[in-house]
C-alpha cells in the first residue's frame, strides 16, 4: 500500500516529519488529476506502439516491438532519457512501463546482427538460430557444476523485495541500484537506482512487496534505497550492498529494526535476509466491520490554528490529503467512521484550508475490539512533548 505521504528530513539523531499529499501506493496525492501522454520516437527497422495513448499518472501500459526482420534486435528501450524498461518475462519484444506526468518519451535503440540458421539435427528446433560470434557445432554444451560456474539467467532477472513498517511510512517507495563484477552501477540512476515496481500492501503485518527485473548477466551485487514513491528523492534509508540472488524468484526481506542511514558517519544500513517470494501465508485482514474511531484533543492542540481532520488508508487512502474533517461530538472530542476491511491507519491533522499546520505521527488502529466498535484515542502528553502518541481504548458515552 504505502509509498508516499510524508516527506522525510533527517539529522544524525531525529527524524522530523513533513507531510506530503498523497494518492495511493503508487501516485502522488493529486495524480488522480495529472495526466500523461506519450510520445514513441521515430525508430529505425522496426515498428512500435503502445497499449495507451494518455491517462492518469501511475497508469500502467506496455509497448510492443516489432523488428522488421530477425536480425534486427532490440538493444535498448527508455523512457523520458532516464527510466530503462525490460522486456516482459512471458512476452518477447512487449515492454511494461508506467505513465508520467506529462510527455513521456520512448527512445528504442536498435541493432543489427545476421542470424545463422543451423541445419544440425542434434542442436534441434528449439535453437536453430546460432548467432555468429561463437562456432556451429554438434556437441551438446557440458552441463554446469554447481558451485563452478557463476549461474546464467534468463535476462532479466526477477527479484522481489518485502519491506517493513517503519521503512515504508510515508508511502516510501524502493529503487534498486545495480553493480557489475567491478563494483560499477550500471542503473540508470547511479544514487537511487531503478524504481522497484509496487505489488501489494498487507495492512496487518505492515509491510509491501515489491519486484524489479534487473540485468541477471551483468549484475553482480544490488542495493536497495529508500525513496519517495516516484524514485526521485533519497528517503533516510539504504541497505549494505548484496549479493545477486542465486535463483529467480528469490525475495530480500527488510527486518523490523529500524536502521537510518544518517547525516554523519558511522552510517547505519538496513538488514535484509534472503528468501522466497510466497504469500500463501501472510496475515489475513479480518473485517470487524465499521469502527467509529473519537479522537480526545488537549488544551495546547486546541491553540493551534485549524479544523480537526483525519486522514485514512489501508490498501488505499480514504481521500487524498489531509484527509476529511471529523464530527465534533464536543469542543475536545471528534469522531469519524473507519471501515476495517479497508483501512488500518490514520493521521489526526489541524487543517486550514487544504494545508495541515500540525499532525500526529501515522498511527496504526487496533480493530481488536470487536464487531462495529466504538474506540477513542487519547493524547498522550500535556504539551508538545511526546506529541505523535496516543492512547487507545473503548468508547464509552
Amino acid at each position: 500500500m504505502k509509498k508516499r505521504l510524508l516527506a522525510f528530513a533527517f539529522s544524525a539523531s531525529l527524524l522530523t516529519l513533513a507531510i506530503s499529499a498523497c494518492s495511493n501506493q503508487t501516485k502522488n496525492p493529486n495524480d488522480e488529476e495529472k495526466t500523461g501522454t506519450v510520445k514513441i520516437l521515430p525508430t529505425e527497422h522496426a515498428t512500435v506502439t503502445s497499449s495507451i495513448q494518455s491517462g492518469k499518472v501511475g497508469d500502467e501500459g506496455y509497448l510492443t516491438i516489432t523488428p522488421e526482420n530477425k536480425n534486427y534486435r532490440v538493444m535498448d528501450v527508455v523512457q523520458n532519457d532516464l527510466f530503462k524498461l525490460y522486456e516482459d518475462e512471458t512476452t518477447k519484444y512487449r515492454y511494461p512501463f508506467t505513465l508520467k506526468e506529462g510527455e513521456n518519451t520512448f527512445t528504442i535503440t536498435m541493432y543489427y546482427e545476421e542470424v545463422i540458421t543451423s541445419d544440425s539435427d542434434i542442436i534441434g528446433p528449439s535453437n536453430e538460430e546460432i548467432l555468429p560470434d561463437g562456432e556451429l557445432s554438434d556437441e551438446l554444451d557440458p552441463i554446469p557444476v554447481p558451485g563452478e560456474d557463476k549461474p546464467t539467467y534468463e535476462n532479466p532477472l526477477r527479484i522481489y523485495f518485502k519491506d517493513a513498517s517503519w521503512w515504508n511510512q510515508g508511502e516510501a517507495g524502493v529503487g534498486v541500484i545495480s553493480y557489475n563484477e567491478n563494483g560499477e552501477v550500471i542503473s540508470e540512476n547511479d544514487t537511487l537506482g531503478d524504481q522497484m515496481t509496487h505489488m501489494s500492501y498487507n495492512a496487518v503485518g505492515g509491510f509491501n512487496y515489491f519486484y524489479i527485473d534487473i540485468d541477471g548477466d551483468n549484475a553482480e551485487s544490488i542495493q536497495f534505497i529508500r525513496t519517495d514513491g516516484n524514485c526521485t528523492s533519497f528517503w533516510g534509508a539504504k541497505t549494505d550492498i548484496l549479493d545477486v540472488p542465486e535463483a529467480p524468484n528469490d525475495m530480500y526481506i527488510l527486518t523490523d529494526v529500524e536502521s537510518w542511514y544518517g547525516d554523519t558517519e558511522p552510517h547505519i544500513f538496513a538488514e535484509a535476509t534472503v528468501g522466497k517470494y510466497d504469500p500463501t501465508n501472510d496475515p489475513v485482514i479480518e473485517d470487524n466491520g465499521i469502527y467509529t474511531l473519537y479522537f480526545e484533543t488537549k488544551d495546547w492542540w486546541d491553540a493551534i490554528s485549524g479544523e480537526v481532520y483525519c486522514y485514512i488508508w489501508g490498501e488505499n487512502p480514504k481521500t487524498s490529503w489531509p484527509g476529511e474533517a471529523m464530527t465534533k461530538v464536543s469542543d475536545t472530542l471528534y469522531s469519524i467512521e473507519f471501515d476495517t476491511s479497508l483501512y488500518m491507519n490514520c493521521i489526526f491533522a489541524k487543517v486550514n484550508g487544504s494545508s495541515a499546520t500540525y499532525q500526529t505521527a501515522d498511527i496504526k488502529v487496533p480493530t481488536t475490539y470487536g464487531k462495529d466498535a466504538s474506540i477513542i484515542a487519547r493524547l498522550n502528553s500535556d504539551s508538545k512533548v511526546d506529541k505523535d502518541s496516543v492512547t487507545w481504548s473503548a468508547y464509552e458515552a
